[in-house]
């Protein structure tokens, strides 16, 4: 497996896919070649990821989890394994973090996209964040 890191000469260069800031919770799906068009090529084998997420702001009752779950394309939402889940716990206003970091999302020609869901105990409240970026890819 080679692996391709972005670099623009002087630093590195990764590319965010999302940055949600005192939002709800929400998911989704994010398609690499809509969000960058040309930038990772077809016989790339996966996304090299960061994930990252938490309260800007204590839960309403200062308890509560918050957690981001990263699936490839096809996933099956029954099964209870992710690719990636990274999660904030809050326990009377102490935060305890849970951390996944350098994640390797699975693509293949036809599966270039991944589901995203940000999940709480408090799923109304705005006051959470998320972050993805793409820091490369393998092939």
């Amino acid at each position: 497996m080679s692996e391709v890191w972005f670099d623009n000469g002087t630093d590195w260069d990764p590319k965010n896919l999302i940055m949600g800031n005192n939002i709800a919770d929400e998911n989704g799906s994010i398609d690499i070649d809509i969000r960058y068009p040309g930038l990772v090529p077809a016989n790339a084998k996966s996304l090299i990821l960061t994930v990252e997420r938490g309260f800007t702001s204590l839960p309403h009752d200062g308890t509560g989890c918050v957690s981001l779950r990263v699936m490839p394309s096809g996933y099956n939402l029954a099964n209870v394994l992710d690719r990636a889940k990274t999660q904030e716990w809050v326990i009377n206003g102490a935060g305890i973090d849970v951390v996944a970091q350098d994640v390797r999302m699975p693509i293949a020609p036809g599966r270039r996209d991944f589901f995203y869901a940000l999940q709480s105990t408090c799923p109304a409240e705005r006051n959470k964040m998320m972050i993805i970026d793409l820091w490369g890819y393998t092939f």
